[in-house]
């Protein structure tokens, strides 16, 4: 299956009820089912991965949530495969 992509804005923590520096805020079109999902960015002339979607609800007046990576890369090192 082909990947799908659309363009995304990420709010700033201030804009995002409820966030920690571990999350990231997006106003986006997430629903049912995109729990999970990858965030990726493009960054110096790469792909990153940035986030992970969590808490996707449809027609909701939230911007979608990602868990930072960046902030668990020391453990994803140490315990990922």
């Amino acid at each position: 299956a082909e990947a799908k992509w659309a363009p995304e804005t990420v709010i700033h923590k201030s804009q995002c009820k409820l966030i920690s520096d571990n999350e990231l805020c997006l106003n986006g079109r997430k629903c049912n089912g995109d729990s999970g999902v990858p965030l990726v960015c493009f960054s110096e002339n790469h792909f990153v991965l940035a986030g992970v979607a969590r808490d996707a609800k449809c027609n909701t007046n939230r911007p979608e949530t990602f868990t930072r990576i960046s902030t668990f890369s020391n453990w994803i090192t140490k315990y990922g495969m």
